[in-house]
């Protein structure tokens, strides 16, 4: 006899319970640096990279430089500029004083001009000069940028015046030939030299080199500053970009 044993649906066949996604949770650390990568990339479109910064700065000394040895070169550019016109080298202005008691008066302001004009002369060709030195610039330039309106001037005075003499000194030795300020020179302090106790000995041509490169960096720093404060720089993408930073 066949037995038929029945068994519960239930019992034959359990249903099985649907599985749920694990749920992972990421650490505080790697969710803060989700958190930075976001930020960055968010505002990259709004920030100056070093590269723009450096490039903006150089822009702006070249034209700088550029109005500098423009306004330096012209006539009078030294001469009648009390910023920049050019004395009697501080060790020889005892000498200058008893030439002028002397009634040499005229004499010597007829050496100074010449050397003012030497250093306007020289400034007709130091743009070069000044353009390599600021290519050749090595500095902060986002730091300078967010600094005095005059500092990109600043740090090229500090980090390239040595090479900016040396560069310029040939060029100054010639303008100080056709200007005749090495003989009005002498002629003005040959008499002092023959009766004065203290004679003088100064280094013409280093001495207008030195004076022709400061008086260009001092005009450079007004230019800046001129270009930097105006309207048309404030409103640059680069300066815009540099302000939301």
């Amino acid at each position: 006899m066949l037995t038929v044993v029945a068994t519960s649906f239930s019992q034959g066949r359990r249903k099985s319970k649907p599985t749920k996604p694990a749920l992972v949770f990421a650490d505080s650390a790697s969710l803060q640096r989700r958190a930075d990568s976001l930020q960055k990339l968010a505002v990259a479109a709004d920030t100056t990279t070093a590269s723009d910064a450096a490039v903006g700065l150089k822009s702006i000394l070249l034209k700088a430089a550029n109005n500098a040895t423009a306004k330096l070169s012209a006539d009078d550019g030294f001469l009648k500029n009390p910023l920049v016109k050019i004395g009697v080298p501080t060790e020889d202005q005892k000498q200058e004083r008893g030439l002028r008691s002397f009634g040499m008066g005229k004499q010597i302001d007829i050496a100074l001009a010449s050397m003012n004009h030497a250093a306007e002369e020289a400034s007709k060709n130091a743009m070069p000069v000044f353009s390599e030195a600021i290519q050749n610039m090595n500095a902060d330039a986002l730091q300078l940028l967010k600094s005095s309106d005059s500092s990109g001037t600043v740090a090229l005075h500090q980090a390239a015046f040595a090479s900016l003499t040396a560069n310029l000194r040939p060029i100054v030795t010639t303008a100080i030939q056709k200007s005749g300020a090495d003989i009005n020179w002498l002629t003005a302090f040959t008499t002092y030299n023959k009766f004065g106790l203290n004679k003088t000995n100064t280094d013409l041509t280093g001495y207008l080199t030195d004076k022709t490169v400061t008086g260009l960096l001092t005009q450079m720093a007004v230019e800046e500053q001129q270009i930097r404060t105006s309207e048309e720089t404030k409103s640059s993408p680069l300066l815009k970009k540099l302000n939301k930073q």
